[in-house]
């Protein structure tokens, strides 16, 4: 809701070690996956959201 992902999501995992302009596949199932391009990295600036980050 807040444009924030988990890094313990499948999504964050595999955006994890990734640059502003990477071009990331994300494997949904053994037939189907997705490319995303990462546009923004930002820190949060709130502790309790340290494994929260906006792309």
């Amino acid at each position: 809701m807040k444009n924030l992902i988990s890094i313990e999501s499948p999504l964050g995992k595999a955006l994890l070690r990734h640059h502003v302009g990477d071009t990331v596949t994300i494997p949904v199932s053994d037939d189907y996956s997705y490319d995303v391009v990462i546009r923004e990295i930002r820190d949060t600036d709130n502790e309790e959201d340290d494994t929260i980050r906006a792309f």
